[in-house]
């Protein structure tokens, strides 16, 4: 029994020991890059960035990543940030996403990650982001047939890359006359706002994170039991006026 109680302290001890090894024995490294507009390329503050660096132990199914350093930063004026990290092996990753500080700015919140050692050699990537642009979309039945009539505001798409869509982050929803069916939680429209009936007017209020591209909004309207696609025209948007939708079906 006092030699199992000795191999168990023993064995705490060497165990205990490469912990502690294996913390001294941890490297530095200068983490920096920069944030900057995603079509300008200019540079932008308050972009939070959230690390961590790990060491890979297994592969597959099987593997961990054990946690050796993590943190968070902001880029500054000049859209840049530096901070010290440690790491153990130059294979360990950093990983890192983003998350705006920046009213003006959307962060993709999306993880990434590189190798210390490419990091190393090949610097990281500019951090693109994006900026938004307001919005007001006005929704009115002007040529009304009868209380079947039904709208639906769908994605605002980019003119040039059908495919690019954006969200919009509703600030304000006022209804002058029929209240809108159902909406969404308050943070996009995403086919989600509709009308129904022949007294609609309203206004929908938000921001875009399009700024500078040429984006049309589409719906689709019902009269008299056919169903139409439609799309308004496509606005270059400013982000430093509020851009304008205008609807009447």
């Amino acid at each position: 029994m006092k030699n199992l109680k000795y191999l168990i302290l023993l064995f705490l001890f060497v165990n205990i020991s490469c912990l502690v090894k294996n913390e001294e024995n941890l490297n530095d490294f200068l983490f920096e890059g920069k944030a900057v507009d995603n079509v300008t390329n200019e540079p932008v503050s308050n972009i939070e960035i959230d690390y961590e660096v790990c060491n890979p132990r297994g592969s597959g199914i099987f593997g961990i990543c054990v946690t050796k350093d993590e943190g968070m930063t902001l880029t500054d004026e000049n859209g840049e940030f530096s901070v010290l990290v440690h790491y153990e092996e130059k294979d360990n990753s950093l990983k890192f996403f983003t998350r705006s500080k920046n009213i003006n700015y959307q962060a993709n919140s999306l993880q990434q990650g590189y190798s210390i050692e490419k990091l190393m050699n090949d610097g990281l990537p500019d951090i693109k982001v994006n900026r938004y642009a307001s919005i007001k979309i006005t929704v009115r039945n002007t040529n009304p047939f009868n209380e079947e009539d039904n709208i639906r505001v769908g994605y605002f798409r980019d003119d040039e890359e059908s495919l690019r869509r954006y969200g919009l982050v509703r600030q304000s929803l006022i209804n002058y006359e029929n209240t809108n069916v159902f909406y969404d939680n308050g943070n996009t429209v995403t086919s989600i706002l509709e009308w129904n009936g022949v007294n609609v007017h309203s206004v929908v209020e938000g921001k875009v994170n399009g700024a500078y591209r040429k984006v049309y909004l589409d719906y689709t309207i019902k009269k008299n039991g056919v169903y139409e696609n439609k799309r308004t025209e496509a606005i270059t948007l400013s982000p430093d006026i509020v851009n304008e939708y205008l609807i009447e079906y």
